[in-house]
């Protein structure tokens, strides 16, 4: 009977490092799904800016074009 109640003991305790172990994991993907969109935000900002800036640009050469050609 000792011995079962040992081995129950052993599946108890690997049971919780298990379930631990896995938090930790889901905690982290978690963190770094966050990571994730954070990054996919500050992207999307710039590559919005970026286009603005390019936009703006371009409407600037095409003043200068039209009263150097006008």
């Amino acid at each position: 009977m000792k011995i079962l109640e040992d081995k129950m003991e052993l599946l108890v305790t690997q049971n919780t490092r298990i379930n631990e172990s896995l938090a930790m994991l889901i905690n982290e993907s978690k963190r770094c799904s966050d990571e994730v969109k954070s990054l996919k935000e500050i992207i999307e900002s710039e590559i919005a800016t970026s286009t603005k800036n390019a936009d703006n640009e371009f409407i600037k050469v095409n003043i200068l074009l039209y009263y150097i050609y006008h």
